[in-house]
């Protein structure tokens, strides 16, 4: 009986100890994951608040018009000069 025990501890120390030493591997490698993602949060984060500025930029209705009338030659015209066309489905007169 005794040397059942013995067997058992000579099992059993190893097997805890290697348990130990596999929990703390994930624990840091978990970690080290854990403050990459932090980090490409806080870039993409920034990246998204730039794109945001730029949009809010590009959306300006002062610049649109600017735009439209300096370099696209638009501008705005009286209502009188509209002409509504009303397409046929081809139903029908």
């Amino acid at each position: 009986m005794r040397n059942l025990l013995y067997w058992v501890a000579a099992v059993m120390i190893p097997l805890a100890l290697f348990l130990q030493v596999n929990q703390a591997y994930d624990y840091y490698r978990l970690s080290s994951d854990l403050r990459k993602l932090r980090r490409e949060i806080a870039q993409t984060s920034e990246q998204n608040r730039q794109l945001e500025i730029g949009r809010s930029i590009l959306e300006n209705p002062e610049r649109i018009d600017r735009l439209a009338r300096e370099e696209l030659g638009l501008s705005v015209i009286e209502s009188r000069r509209i002409i509504k066309v009303r397409l046929n489905s081809g139903r029908g007169p």
